[in-house]
């Protein structure tokens, strides 16, 4: 299976992060390395609070947080010259988060020439028990 390795660095990727507002006003993080490969981190903060009373990060934030995790995992293996652009995502939620950071990796499911299928997985303190799941098809293109 078409698996390619990472074309881009994790100081590369901190400017796709960098270059992005939302990306940038959230705070997202990203790490690499051998053993778990591309690593995001969306630091706490009271703004990502949905719910008060068990003081919960917004659904929506985290499922933001996880599509943007599969498209900086597809775009730190393909490089900068490819456009890379979400247009069908599937949120599971699998359990309440809490009020502390939230840490992503994603996995490619299948290559095509124009699309790419990607699970990206979110947890906070154990990675063995994530709070959600999202499964994204995003498109790819040539830039220019």
């Amino acid at each position: 299976m078409f698996n390619p390795a990472y074309q881009l660095s994790a100081e590369e990727l901190a400017g796709l992060i960098e270059n992005s507002p939302y990306l940038r006003r959230f705070g997202y993080l990203v790490d690499m390395n051998e053993e778990q490969g591309l690593v995001a981190q969306l630091p706490f903060s009271e703004r990502l609070i949905g719910n008060a009373i068990i003081r919960a990060i917004h659904g929506g934030v985290v499922a933001s947080f996880l599509e943007n995790t599969a498209w900086l995992e597809v775009s730190a293996k393909l490089g900068e010259n490819i456009t890379v652009r979400p247009f069908t995502t599937t949120n599971d939620y699998l359990r309440p988060t809490e009020d502390q950071d939230l840490f992503g990796h994603a996995r490619v499911t299948k290559w095509g020439k124009r699309s790419v299928s990607v699970v990206a997985t979110a947890w906070q303190s154990d990675p063995d028990k994530p709070v959600s799941q999202a499964t994204c098809h995003l498109l790819i293109s040539k830039k220019g």
